[in-house]
């Protein structure tokens, strides 16, 4: 016996915002046991530091960065990548976390003093926050 099962879901609604048809989700519902999710590929975080360096040069020559944020953001990700590469070689996006981006502060030496200015920490936490998607 089948059950059925009511909902207040505006179907429409919902396939005009996945950008699928009705007959495609009528599909997917069908054939949900058949889908499996890819392996995803491993990518070492000191790529991704690369990649996204890349990306924010890409962006300053668009105009879409100034120079002085990919200055300081460069700045952060060479040392976020130093760290890295010191003392975690082999690690993968999948791996970082934000006790290792304060393990990173905390370790961090300034360039005048002993101790990191609170700003400094604030701006090299945030910006690395925001980077890596690290929700407080």
């Amino acid at each position: 016996m089948t059950i059925k099962y009511q909902t207040n879901v505006d179907y429409h609604s919902l396939c005009k915002e996945l950008g699928v048809t009705i007959d495609e989700l009528i599909q997917l519902v069908k054939n949900k046991d058949k889908f499996t999710a890819r392996k995803c590929e491993k990518v070492s975080f000191v790529q991704l530091i690369d990649e996204y360096s890349q990306n924010l040069r890409k962006l300053q020559s668009l105009n879409r960065r100034s120079d002085k944020t990919l200055v300081t953001y460069v700045n952060i990700l060479e040392r976020v990548k130093s760290f890295v590469i010191q003392n975690y070689r082999e690690l993968s996006i999948t791996d970082i976390n934000e006790d290792l981006i304060f393990k990173i502060l905390e370790k961090s030496t300034p360039r005048k003093g002993d101790k990191l200015p609170i700003n400094t920490i604030n701006k090299l936490y945030g910006n690395n926050k925001k980077s890596f998607g690290f929700r407080v």
